[in-house]
């Protein structure tokens, strides 16, 4: 079984190759089942973009014991089953090369 792990470096570096095209690109950092989780993956994309280096310790805050059990801004990949169909990855596939096709004009 193949594995598929979302962590937000893997995010920053996806972000990074777009923005690497030198198009207009507007990012609007989106949410996601886990809010701590999406918190981590857009500011690590920020501070990516930016070129800041940030410690991997998550700062004291009102919210800050929901980023237990390790209180830190990277997320250790695991071995989650990937159960995206063959089908539904050729659907996405197209679907981003036909729109990158549409901003190459």
């Amino acid at each position: 079984t193949l594995a598929f792990n979302y962590t937000p470096a893997g995010m920053s570096r996806v972000v990074g190759k777009v923005v690497g095209y030198g198009k207009p690109t507007l990012l609007l950092g989106g949410g996601g089942y886990n809010h701590p989780n999406a918190a981590r993956t857009w500011t690590l994309i920020t501070a990516d973009l930016l070129k800041i280096e940030l410690l991997n310790d998550i700062p004291d805050h009102p919210y800050f014991t929901e980023y237990s059990p390790g209180f830190e801004l990277e997320i250790k990949p695991s071995n989650k089953r990937d159960e995206n169909s063959p089908q539904h990855i050729k659907t996405v596939v197209e679907t981003v090369c036909k729109n990158l096709k549409l901003i190459s004009k």
